[in-house]
């Protein structure tokens, strides 16, 4: 097959593929079942313009088990003739017409001949965007443009991260181009060192505590609106103030979390400390996260009866325990957002709502 000058490699992560339409390459490779479920949207809704290569490098029991969605019509898809679409898998199988067999030891032999774990020379992918990669250097390919692959952190993405990264050096090396969007997570570090280290000093601690307390004050602004419109009947729909309620509550808990880091560390505070913090607000969000269920439950219970004073006691209390909940919610985030500074990555400090019913 001819050598593509430039490739999209597109994952799943909505954060950029989006900007796939836009790319200007020869062929753009994907994953799994990525475009078997994409050409069963309509067509103005599909995230891939097309798929030039396609990775199934699973075995067809694991490709095929109950958690991949519609399992067995996508193996009877595979099954079919592909018409420009090259298919790579582990093997050639007679049941898929257009796959081919990745070439493992060709590629083994190019990029892994200087690396050896004492006397073996072992392969190194934890993924299939590794494997994707890694054909494309061993081919000859000039540019690699990547959609959709944040590796985030958190999830079995984070945990390929390293042996992507490591194909990415590979790639820059030999003079490939790697080109990724500005709204991606990859590569967006601070230089150790010169720009950042592993703990969060108290400037950095005061500049973001600022930052969440002008966003704290536009909430309490917002929530002040929604509410007085709700009252006075020109809003109707009640769950436009609940929302500003519960951004206000959010924001209320990313302040207070910082001032309590700052008071209990003078000059720095650790990761380690950040870990410890935010396992105290995940117990205490799953905890609230039932109060606030039962509460409300049982509020609307005794409203439904006409136990009018009851119900509004319980309504105001369910009332504060969802504002708890809300401000441990924002604390959590915040926490997570600064240990990911201690990795020297940059989150975006803005928090996300969570859905608390």
């Amino acid at each position: 097959m001819k050598t593509p000058h430039s490739i999209a490699i597109a994952g799943f992560a909505k954060e950029t593929l989006k900007y796939l339409k836009d790319a200007q390459v020869d062929e753009i490779w994907t994953m799994n079942h990525h475009w078997f479920l994409d050409l069963r949207k309509p067509e103005a809704e599909r995230d891939l313009p097309r798929v030039d290569r396609l990775f199934e490098m699973h075995t067809p029991e694991w490709f095929t088990r109950k958690e991949t969605p519609d399992s067995q019509e996508y193996r009877r898809w595979l099954g079919q003739e592909h018409e420009g679409l090259t298919i790579y898998m582990q093997q050639e199988m007679d049941e898929f017409p257009s796959c081919v067999p990745y070439p493992r030891e060709e590629v083994r032999a190019d990029l892994f001949k200087h690396l050896w774990r004492g006397d073996q020379n072992p392969e190194y992918y934890t993924s299939s965007v590794g494997l994707m990669l890694a054909l494309a250097i061993h081919m000859g390919v000039k540019r690699i443009e990547m959609y959709g692959v944040e590796m985030a952190s958190d999830t079995e993405y984070a945990d390929q991260a390293p042996a992507v990264e490591f194909m990415m050096g590979i790639a820059n090396g030999r003079g490939i181009d790697i080109v990724v969007h500005p709204a991606s997570r990859l590569f967006n570090v601070a230089v150790y060192g010169y720009e950042g280290v592993p703990h969060l000093q108290r400037p950095r601690l005061e500049t973001l505590r600022a930052h969440y307390e002008k966003l704290r004050e536009q909430a309490h602004a917002d929530a002040t609106k929604a509410v007085e419109e709700f009252n006075n009947g020109t809003a109707k729909d009640p769950q436009e103030a609940t929302k500003a309620n519960d951004v206000r509550a959010m924001y209320f808990g990313a302040v207070m979390i910082l001032d309590t880091l700052m008071k209990e560390d003078d000059v720095y505070t650790s990761a380690q400390r950040l870990e410890e913090k935010r396992d105290v607000c995940m117990a205490q969000e799953e905890r609230l996260k039932g109060d606030v269920n039962m509460q409300k439950a049982t509020a609307e219970t005794y409203i439904r009866q006409k136990k009018m004073d009851e119900g509004r006691k319980l309504w105001e209390k369910y009332q504060d325990t969802r504002a708890e909940l809300l401000a441990h919610s924002g604390a959590r985030q915040v926490i997570e957002k600064l240990r990911d500074e201690c990795r020297l990555r940059k989150p975006v400090h803005v928090l996300k709502l969570m859905i608390v019913e």
